[in-house]
């Protein structure tokens, strides 16, 4: 797995996004990229801070409007995916290695 997409309409974004990148690197799985969106619940000053926090990309509604769903859908996927040889030079643990291989295969 390289990439996470949420979308939070509900508040409780800022504690959620945060907990799921640390979530991430506490269990060797840091190299993967999370993005998120809510419809305008997000505002810029907490765009800014999630993305300085380690969240790759807020999508906010003025993205939507400039990019439509298929420019994020897009953005995403160059942002996303990167050679799995880059994991190991990473050196990420080899459970983690082997989860995101499996992931990709099943995908396959």
């Amino acid at each position: 797995m390289q990439g996470i997409a949420v979308s939070s309409y509900q508040g409780g974004h800022n504690e959620y996004f945060r907990y799921m990148v640390d979530l991430l690197k506490k269990k060797g799985s840091g190299h993967i990229q999370v993005f998120a969106g809510g419809g305008g619940f997000i505002v810029p000053s907490e765009i800014d801070a999630l993305m300085e926090y380690g969240v790759n990309r807020v999508y906010s509604p003025e993205d939507g409007r400039e990019l439509g769903l298929q420019g994020m859908i897009a953005d995403m996927l160059k942002r996303a995916v990167f050679p799995l040889y880059l994991v190991m030079i990473l050196n990420l643990s080899q459970k983690s290695f082997y989860r995101g291989v499996s992931s990709i295969l099943h995908a396959v």
